[in-house]
């Protein structure tokens, strides 16, 4: 699935998404990264998804005819109040939901206005690539 998203100053986003992992001896292992290529430089997140695997943060940035680029690896708060090098990222969901229905204050909370926003962005997309992909079908 392929996906371009149109914002305000002339800002796209393509999104692509393929769950179909070819297969040989050995499977081979799920890319999983996002990439974000900005004016002045890029930035990668890369195994997004289970980072407590592996990943990194990998910013390339444009200096003149240079690029510099820094990696980050980052498995714990900075403030080191809440987490292990060792937790999912479902665990840290977790504790700020148990947090939240503690009365606390979580290190980090989306709230459900975003979530509803976002799951209605990804429907959209969806949909269009769905209809796309059925009057290509119809066509031929």
């Amino acid at each position: 699935m392929t996906a371009t998203l149109a914002f305000t100053n002339s800002v796209t986003a393509t999104l692509q998404a393929d769950l179909a992992i070819p297969y040989n001896v050995i499977p081979a292992r799920p890319r999983l990264f996002l990439t974000v290529d900005c004016e002045n430089g890029s930035v990668e997140l890369y195994n997004f998804i289970m980072p407590t695997f592996y990943h990194y943060i990998r910013v390339v940035k444009a200096e003149g005819n240079k690029k510099k680029t820094t990696v980050y690896k980052e498995y714990q708060f900075k403030d080191k109040t809440k987490g292990e090098a060792w937790w999912t990222t479902y665990r840290y969901q977790l504790e700020a939901f148990v947090d939240k229905v503690k009365g606390r204050t979580p290190q980090t909370w989306i709230t459900a206005e975003d979530s509803v926003e976002n799951m209605k962005w990804i429907e959209e997309i969806y949909s269009k690539v769905c209809r796309s992909a059925l009057s290509k079908e119809e066509s031929r």
